[in-house]
């Protein structure tokens, strides 16, 4: 299988959703936190 790894870090946290950044600048805003013990 062809795999691509790419790093972020955590930025902030927006209610309910992580806001990570790429080593690129680029914003990710898509995730969120999950549900109950994890989040």
């Amino acid at each position: 299988p062809h795999v691509k790894r790419e790093d972020y870090q955590l930025t902030d946290i927006d209610e309910d959703f992580l806001v990570l950044m790429s080593d690129s600048g680029d914003l990710r805003e898509d995730l969120k936190i999950p549900d109950g013990d994890l989040g």
